[in-house]
């Protein structure tokens, strides 16, 4: 369930708004228009950005109602899957106040060698295929997919927004088994990643 697609449509398409085309050398009069036109698009944006925020958080509380009511029911299955989308939506609100951008999965992280410490957000659907080396540190050839399977972050065929962290090669890394998921035991390899939940802060 892609939340955003919708939700997040028309905010993120005025930020297109606030970048309007410009001449190399416009007449002061036509500066003045355009700086009013930036201006009115960051308000308009960080308007809709507000509403809908409070729209999103509407509709978590009133999954988490729904989720409440499997739960006294017995329901445990469909408790589980509202659970999911309330997590998903959770996140999209995170993404949209913080205004972070959400890459799409590269699949292994070694065009990021190099950006030690520095914090990337990737959409990924998680799977238990390709074959992954480390464990809690994985390195940077591991298919972001199945090593935020092992690490707990995603369930296998489950979407979500994760939290990645590019950090330098170690000297050896530990192979495990967890959540279907088994890596292998590696040497020294020049570059590393971590991949930890997103989760929503309460203000």
């Amino acid at each position: 369930m892609k939340t955003n697609s919708v939700l997040l449509a028309v905010a993120f398409a005025l930020v297109a708004m606030s970048s309007p085309v410009r001449a190399d050398d416009p007449p002061e009069e036509i500066k003045k228009v355009m700086t009013e036109l930036e201006k009115d698009a960051k308000a308009i944006e960080a308007k809709i950005r507000k509403e809908m925020q409070a729209r999103m958080e509407k509709a978590v509380k009133q999954m988490q109602d729904v989720e409440a009511a499997y739960l006294k029911a017995g329901k445990k299955d469909e408790a589980a899957a509202a659970g999911g989308v309330i997590k998903s939506l959770q996140q999209e609100i995170f993404v949209l106040t913080a205004g972070i951008k959400v890459l799409e999965n590269p699949g292994i992280l070694t065009a990021y060698r190099g950006k030690n410490d520095e914090v990337f957000y990737f959409r990924v659907t998680g799977s238990t295929d390709g074959e992954v080396w480390g464990t809690g540190l994985y390195t940077d050839d591991s298919p972001l997919a199945a090593a935020a399977v092992h690490a707990g972050v995603v369930k296998k065929g489950e979407t979500a927004i994760v939290k990645v962290t590019i950090l330098a090669g170690e000297s050896s890394y530990t192979g495990s088994t967890a959540n279907e998921v088994t890596t292998s035991e590696f040497g020294q390899w020049e570059g590393s990643y971590k991949v930890e939940v997103v989760k929503a802060e309460k203000k």
